[in-house]
């Protein structure tokens, strides 16, 4: 990637993955999203569980490494769900993550501080 001209090109990586890393400081918001799609919602609503529930499952080597989690083929409908959750929310009760807010500001062209 170091080719491509950092002007034109911006990445943003979700770590694990994107419903996980939008969770942290949106506990309410996820649990609301989950609820909307009657997900059931985990008693501890934070980055671990919300990965559970969305894992992708894993194979190695033909050999299943991790089971995808119970909610894995709703992650469309979550992020609908929770898209919604964000739009109904008062604009501080809402966390962009960082990374998210870079790409966003990027795509934007919004200028960085």
């Amino acid at each position: 990637m170091t080719q491509l001209d950092g002007s034109r090109v911006h990445i943003a990586v979700s770590e694990p993955t994107l419903e996980p890393a939008v969770t942290l400081g949106n506990e309410r918001l996820v649990e609301q999203a989950l609820s909307d799609i009657d997900i059931e919602v985990p008693e501890t609503v934070d980055v671990a569980t919300v990965h559970e529930l969305f894992k992708s499952r894993r194979v190695r080597d033909r050999v299943v490494v991790q089971d995808a989690g119970p909610a894995n083929a709703r992650k469309a409908d979550f992020a609908l769900a929770l898209a919604n959750a964000v739009r109904r929310a008062a604009p501080d009760a809402v966390t962009v993550p960082q990374h998210i807010d870079a790409m966003l500001r990027f795509a934007l062209d919004v200028s960085r501080e």
